[in-house]
């Protein structure tokens, strides 16, 4: 059994992991975990991990994944992510749907358990049936009185 990671408060970082000792840069930021190396940008974001080069937008959102064996783009809509392309090749796709539910897709069409709805957010708590109750009592009175 491995002994656990040593944590220092004052520093607020570890000082070991087992079978490595994690180094941080001038700012704080790990450079290396004896696993993965890092690299930082001047805004504190990860600028590589390994060799992997993240670019991000002007908002602030990572949008390709460069690397040797080819590049990886994350297209983004008002509802968050909604692909990973390399290229024009789809390799992840999310549609939103009604209810709270996602639709998960690849290249080859919709993934294996890739349509997931929550039960808990398709039911409505006590407030909301009385208020769409409320709601309907009160149609019901206009279209009387129309």
């Amino acid at each position: 059994m491995s002994a656990p990671p040593a944590y220092s408060l004052t520093t607020n970082r570890f000082t070991a992991i087992p079978g490595a000792t994690p180094s941080y840069d001038f700012n704080g930021n790990l450079k290396a975990d004896g696993t993965h190396n890092y690299t930082w940008d001047s805004d504190g974001r990860p600028h590589t991990i390994n060799s992997v080069t993240l670019v991000y937008d002007a908002l602030d959102r990572m949008v390709e994944q460069q690397s040797g064996s080819g590049n990886n783009e994350i297209i983004y809509g008002p509802t968050g992510k909604l692909a990973l392309m390399n290229g024009q090749t789809l390799r992840k796709g999310v549609a939103r749907l009604p209810g709270g539910g996602t639709a998960v897709y690849t290249s080859s069409g919709l993934a294996s358990g890739g349509v997931g709805i929550h039960r808990t957010q398709c039911q409505r708590t006590p407030s909301q049936t009385s208020a769409r109750k409320q709601q309907r009592r009160r149609h019901k009175r206009w279209e009387m009185q129309s």
